[in-house]
């Protein structure tokens, strides 16, 4: 029986129509990029036997909460079944085989206010999917589970974690979203992990440490992240109008290894598909 399974960056129509995001502003987008949830139902008429949807690398993390039948995720290829709410670091390849009666909502994280309220390390949360149970108050997920409609749970979502934000300070948290914030508006040119050091007035030392704290990977490792996918973005939308020194690489074949890296065993797959267009 053959597997469907639809590749982020290729099959655009399926996430863009299958998922639904809302995109947070104000404060909070200096930690959650947005809250989504699935739209499967109109699906399994056409696929009785499942699909898998796949992810690359991305920065963060994402917080899943289960609304439907247990889900298998694979995380580099390895399986973890999941019945329950877990935490998945973001930054391997990820594929999530999803069948009948499945629903998620899912908060994708550059940074958890949760270090605001309590002593975590994220470098701890790695390979592998973990119980939301420390990470989120039973009673904000038991809301979340029995919201009526998805604008009510984005509402119980940003109220939580604004109420985080605006209570507390954190050195750590504040220097890595400023951070981050730099890598976003100046993926388009190559920045020196020392330049973003100096100017938060820290050692690089000290930012790489704070790195691993926060989001679990190193600030060089976020940021070539950030760049290979807006590279990759746009490289699959302009067909030959794409320019590989207009996001820090020195030419086709640097920007063609880095991406073959990112993408693994899809590179050649992704990159005929962008010549068939």
């Amino acid at each position: 029986m053959k597997n469907i399974l639809h590749k982020e960056f290729i099959d655009t129509i399926h996430f863009e129509h299958y998922y639904e995001r809302h995109y947070v502003t104000g404060s909070l987008n200096n930690y959650i990029d947005y809250i989504w949830t699935t739209r499967f139902d109109v699906l399994w008429q056409d696929h009785p036997h499942g699909f898998t949807d796949k992810l690359y690398p991305n920065i963060g993390y994402t917080y899943l909460i289960n609304l439907g039948t247990p889900y298998s995720m694979f995380i580099q290829n390895q399986p973890f079944p999941m019945k329950a709410d877990g935490f998945l670091p973001r930054f391997h390849t990820i594929a999530c085989k999803h069948s009948v009666g499945n629903q998620l909502l899912g908060i994708k994280f550059k940074v958890s206010p949760i270090l605001l309220d309590k002593k975590i390390d994220f470098s701890e949360y790695k390979h592998a999917m973990f119980s939301l149970s420390y990470l989120l108050p039973a009673n904000v997920i038991q809301a979340i589970k029995t919201a009526t409609s998805f604008s009510t749970a984005v509402h119980i979502i940003e109220s939580y974690f604004n109420n985080l934000i605006h209570q507390a300070d954190n050195n750590i948290v504040t220097t890595v979203t400023q951070a981050i914030q730099c890598f976003e508006s100046n993926v388009y040119k190559t920045i020196p992990i020392q330049t973003i050091a100096n100017n938060l007035a820290i050692t690089t030392k000290t930012l790489q440490r704070y790195f691993l704290i926060a989001v679990g990977i190193p600030p060089k490792q976020i940021y070539h992240t950030i760049r290979i996918r807006k590279a990759l973005q746009n490289y699959l939308t302009v067909n030959d109008g794409f320019i590989p020194s207009a996001f820090g690489y020195y030419d086709y074949s640097h920007f063609y290894k880095h991406a073959s890296t990112f993408l693994q065993e899809d590179a050649s797959y992704i990159f005929s598909k962008r010549k068939a267009k």
